[in-house]
């Protein structure tokens, strides 16, 4: 009862059903109080008005399909010729208004006619002789004879109507709502008199005819400029309340220039101030995105609201307002092209259960469900009056049972589907979730899962199940849930929701499962990153070893203070990569090599060692800096080198090393060679030289990164084989067969 009292929505969505009732019951008596002949005309391609259909109720035998119809006029009295313009639906596709007054003043004549008694017809069939027939019209029309474009539009006229009083009924402080409730009272405005002199047999009174397109002109430009002002305050306000009526006014004075005939013909009228009307809102959705830009929420309901609109008022403006202006022919009826606006309200209703369009509660839902049984029983009492001719009890009787048996369980269909009853919002289950997920302790976390399932179902019991289900279950006729283990809980069983006032629904089962699926993806991205966190950590610690650690420990053992200076800018190079690695740099691979090549040399002549590395090797696809490789990549190649070259250095008695590099799409191929002494005997590919761990600790770090290095020796010298993947890998690469390079 609260909904009635001080105009609330009910009251408000019934009063908009019986206006929109009342418009179309008007409108539908309007066209059945017309002189009725019984035929269908329609213009062919050549000018021609011909006879489609003959309707057998009217009695008019002696008019055959398909004659041509020359003339009419009172029977015995001159014939007034017939033409396809007679026949045109839209008026306002005249190209001045001075044709167009000459067509109505037609539509008053042929009205006159068809209104005065008997009407001779002039026909003729297939270019034949010319023959006269005389039919005498009904005083009225069978509603039967009304066509479905007309039945379509007074429907999208009702139901925007409906959907726009609906959101203004919810939210009336709001200018946007008010806006918006507008446009739907501008559609009723505009399809309505369209539906009726587009349904006309033959003709209208033209006064009648010209009031009726003077009204659909105003219906289409006050829901342009209204939509320019709901753009203009929703979902952020770009301007005061008083300047979201600022384009009502602006297309006001076009509106009435229009009425008054001012500008030279329709083009220049009401099609382009649709036009302009149509590219202001475009405007005011990119206006709307850019102020939106850090509201997420806003910027889906735009994005929603604003699409809809688009494609529903854009798609009317391109099929029947442009082609007009450019001398074209519609390339749709404009009853069908009204369809278009309701994608608009179609659009709003499923955005408000999506996005909370202009902030409206699932309770909403309720209020419009309503209004749909209503409209439904007054709709199938009056099919049964009129179509049956049955009595207004029976009538209905009969419709209270229909709505009882068939309406009432599919609101309940669509109530479930439309408005899924949760005790929290999406966005809210999830912050729970992720809160609960990174607790530190195990214990901490466990209660705090307890708490959020407390919060959510208030069980009169929660405890640990005995059993470890391996889904989310109901049981005991849904009494109980049980839950399998996340969140270092253990399963746990609850019992007598909220507060035992209710059962555990297969709604409820579902929501748990979503809880149970989201925590358990929440853990496994907490323990994906503590693992990622751990792996990084180390890689530092072993890089800080390997590299800066043992170059600080041999500056502190060299001779001379140059070669110091010089270990020691080598360890704040690698400490500079490092960090480096750790901001998530990428560095061109050709830099890389060129850098290695620089130290190498330096290195290598310092202890009379010459490289023969062409610089041409660096050349390769790509663009003249090469690709971009991660921090584990070109760590691991220069360390692979450095250590070749330490060995070269110290162990080998090599006059000169060879370099080769091959660069691939998808990896990097390295030959080092040098023509020293090799390994020792009776070693190989597996074994260290001289005891050491570097070349071990080099195939470990290949290896980590899906690459191969392999180390071959013998009396022709040590020969390091090496392929790295250009981005990590976790699967080794197959063995190459890199043949030796010697220069």
């Amino acid at each position: 009862m609260r909904m009635w009292r001080g105009g609330g929505p009910i009251r408000v969505m019934t009063l908009a059903l019986v206006l929109g009732a009342a418009v179309v019951a008007l409108a539908t008596c309007l066209l059945l109080v017309q002189p009725w002949l019984g035929l269908t005309l329609v213009a062919d391609p050549s000018g021609r008005v011909l006879v489609a259909a003959v309707d057998p109720a009217a009695g008019v035998v002696d008019v055959p399909v398909g004659a041509e119809v020359l003339a009419l006029g009172p029977a015995g009295g001159a014939l007034m010729p017939l033409m396809a313009d007679d026949l045109t639906p839209e008026p306002d596709v005249f190209p001045t208004y001075t044709a167009m007054a000459a067509f109505f003043e037609r539509q008053s004549a042929l009205t006159a006619v068809l209104g005065a008694g008997p009407v001779d017809l002039s026909l003729r069939l297939e270019d034949g002789p010319e023959r006269s027939v005389t039919v005498t019209p009904a005083r009225t029309r069978p509603l039967s004879d009304l066509p479905a474009v007309y039945w379509f539009q007074v429907t999208v006229g009702v139901a925007g109507l409906l959907l726009g009083c609906w959101v203004w009924a919810l939210r009336r402080g709001d200018w946007s709502t008010r806006l918006f409730a507008l446009t739907g009272l501008a559609i009723l405005v505009f399809t309505t008199p369209a539906a009726i002199y587009s349904s006309r047999e033959l003709a209208l009174d033209g006064a009648l005819f010209r009031l009726l397109s003077d009204v659909n002109i105003t219906g289409a430009l006050v829901f342009g400029a209204a939509m320019i002002g709901v753009f203009l305050g929703y979902p952020r306000r770009l301007v005061p309340p008083g300047g979201q009526l600022l384009p009502m006014a602006v297309f006001g004075l076009w509106l009435g220039a229009s009425l008054l005939r001012v500008p030279p013909g329709p083009g220049l009228g009401p099609h382009l101030a649709t036009l302009i009307e149509m590219v202001c809102i475009v405007l005011a959705i990119a206006a709307q995105w850019w102020a939106t830009r850090r509201d997420p929420a806003g910027r889906a309901a735009l994005t929603w609201l604003g699409l809809s609109v688009i494609l529903g008022a854009g798609a009317f403006v391109a099929m029947v307002s442009l082609p007009p202006l450019v001398g074209r022919v519609a390339p749709l009826e404009q009853g069908y092209a009204f369809g278009f606006f309701l994608l608009i309200h179609a659009g709003l209703a499923l955005g408000l259960r999506r996005y909370r369009l202009f902030e409206l509660g699932d309770w909403a839902f309720r209020v419009i469900l309503a209004t749909l049984g209503l409209a439904a029983l007054l709709a199938l009492d009056t099919a049964l009056i009129v179509l049956l001719n049955l009595g207004h009890g029976a009538a209905l009787g009969l419709s209270l049972v229909a709505v009882g048996f068939l309406y009432l369980p599919m609101r309940d269909v669509l109530w479930r589907r439309l408005v899924r009853r949760r005790t929290m919002t999406s966005h809210d289950l999830f912050e729970a979730v992720m809160n609960v997920a990174f607790v530190v302790s195990p214990g901490e976390r466990a209660a705090a899962w307890r708490g959020l399932l407390r919060r959510l179902f208030d069980p009169l019991e929660l405890a640990p199940a005995t059993v470890v289900p391996s889904r989310v279950e109901v049981a005991a006729e849904g009494l109980e849930m049980r839950l399998p283990p996340v969140a270092d809980a253990g399963p746990l069983v609850l019992r007598l929701p909220w507060g035992g006032r209710s059962l555990f629904s297969p709604a409820h089962r579902t929501m748990a499962a979503r809880l149970v699926d989201l925590m358990a993806q929440a853990e496994a991205g907490r323990e994906a990153h503590a693992h990622g966190a751990r792996t990084e950590r180390l890689r530092i610690a072993r890089d800080l070893h390997d590299d800066v650690g043992a170059r600080l420990l041999a500056a502190l053992h060299q001779p001379s203070l140059p070669a110091t200076r010089a270990t020691v800018r080598d360890a704040m190079g690698d400490i500079r990569a490092i960090v480096s690695g750790l901001a998530g740099e990428r560095l061109p691979l050709d830099h890389v090599l060129g850098d290695l090549r620089h130290e190498m040399a330096r290195r290598l002549e310092a202890a009379g060692i010459v490289l023969e590395w062409p610089p041409e090797v660096l050349d390769g696809p790509g663009d003249d800096a090469g690709p971009l490789v991660d921090y584990p990549i070109y760590r691991a190649l220069t360390a692979v080198l450095r250590e070749a070259t330490s060995n070269t250095i110290r162990h080998s008695r090599a006059s000169c090393v060879w370099l080769t590099v091959a660069r691939a799409p998808e990896h990097l191929r390295v030959i080092f060679q040098d023509d020293g002494q090799g390994l020792p005997t009776g070693e190989g590919a597996d074994a260290e030289p001289l005891g050491g761990h570097g070349l071990g600790n080099m195939r470990q770090r290949v290896a980590e990164l899906g690459g191969l290095c392999e180390v071959l020796g013998g009396e022709g010298g040590l020969r390091l084989e090496l392929t790295l993947p250009l981005a990590p890998r976790t699967v080794p690469l197959s063995k190459p067969s890199v043949q030796a390079v010697r220069a």
